[in-house]
């Protein structure tokens, strides 16, 4: 039995909310979440499947490659990216 899911997720609708990245910082929680509009939304669990491994590793190879010497660095493993309004 096959089911129809779609392959992207879209960004939650969120109005702005009350929490600040300051506020992310100070945060402890045991499951990891993210500040999204100043709300918390908890991330989804679910390990990224082998085709997106697959994909994402050859991304890195190239991109590292090509930065080689440069300013700019790729990197694997997700981190905090912080998107001031100004």
């Amino acid at each position: 039995m096959e089911t129809n899911r779609p392959d992207t997720v879209n960004e939650p609708q969120a109005e702005y909310g009350m929490y600040s990245y300051a506020d992310y910082l100070t945060w402890q929680f045991e499951e990891v979440v993210e500040l999204i509009r100043g709300k918390i939304f908890k991330k989804a669990a679910a390990a990224p499947r082998r085709i997106h491994q697959k994909a994402s590793g050859e991304l890195f190879l190239r991109i590292g490659s090509f930065l080689k010497g440069q300013k700019c660095q790729v990197y694997t493993a997700p981190f905090d990216v912080r998107f001031p309004k100004g």
